[in-house]
């Protein structure tokens, strides 16, 4: 039996959704959080809370450290996720013991001043994809293009499930029967944009397989950070119970094949 469960870590800033066999020892559940937040497990503070710890509604189950394996008796079977009262969607917080400033922390790129320069600017250099694309008439500056986007039919409307904050799959290709094998991410915006004709879903991926960050031609539909957002059609999306992957999931291992 497996049960999804919330991580929340808010001194490396992570909260993730991971989907975890119920019989995880905690030393297992100490690694997977190691790997996301790189806080080691000596210098972890485990807490179990009934909900995200930002949902107004959540009580603490067991405020006291988690228990690790070698606070367990001789010859005691080490707590599993079940044996301390973890349920699905419960969440784990995970504070740091280390000093402030004693390790390195992970640092989120909106952080960094970055430099951007405006599509006006940008639609006046000569030295750009999109000036070459022009002058060659390629993509959309295709005529060709250019008259079946004219002609195409009018948009079907986004169906009502897809709304933003929903979890969701995209899938590879429209209609594709394995719908579990499309990138995972959350609906940040669905509706018209001013990039091009139609209805389009803004999708927040889980791992960096977008096109951008959540804006286009200068105009901004949502943020996220680069690479993890991107623009499809709704018939491509399914939202439903999509937790994102444990690494293992994504590898395809069992649990006896997990290291």
């Amino acid at each position: 039996m497996s049960l999804s469960l919330h991580i929340h870590s808010p001194s490396a800033q992570i909260a993730t959704e991971l989907r975890l066999p119920s019989s995880l020892p905690l030393s297992g559940l100490r690694q997977k959080i190691y790997t996301l937040s790189g806080i080691p497990a000596e210098a972890q503070i485990l807490s179990l809370h009934s909900a995200r710890t930002d949902d107004p509604g959540a009580r603490a189950i067991r405020l006291a450290d988690l228990p690790r394996a070698d606070d367990a008796a001789p010859g005691a079977e080490e707590p599993t996720l079940a044996s301390i009262g973890a349920h699905e969607g419960a969440c784990v917080q995970v504070l740091d013991a280390r000093p402030a400033g004693s390790s390195e922390r992970f640092v989120a790129d909106e952080s960094v001043e970055k430099w951007e320069m405006d599509d006006d600017t940008y639609a006046q250099r000569r030295d750009t994809v999109r000036a070459y694309k022009q002058a060659n008439r390629m993509g959309r500056f295709d005529p060709a293009v250019q008259a079946a986007a004219a002609s195409a039919p009018p948009a079907a409307p986004i169906p009502e499930d897809i709304v933003p904050g929903k979890r969701c799959v995209v899938l590879r290709e429209a209609g594709d029967a394995k719908e579990g094998e499309g990138s995972r991410g959350t609906v940040r915006f669905a509706g018209t944009t001013s990039f091009a004709k139609g209805n389009w879903v803004g999708i927040e991926y889980d791992e960096p397989c977008g096109k951008g960050n959540g804006s286009v031609a200068g105009v901004e539909y949502f943020k996220a950070r680069n690479q993890h957002a991107s623009f499809v059609r709704p018939e491509r999306v399914r939202v439903g119970d999509y937790p994102e992957l444990d690494i293992a999931d994504e590898l395809g291992l069992d649990d006896d094949e997990e290291m």
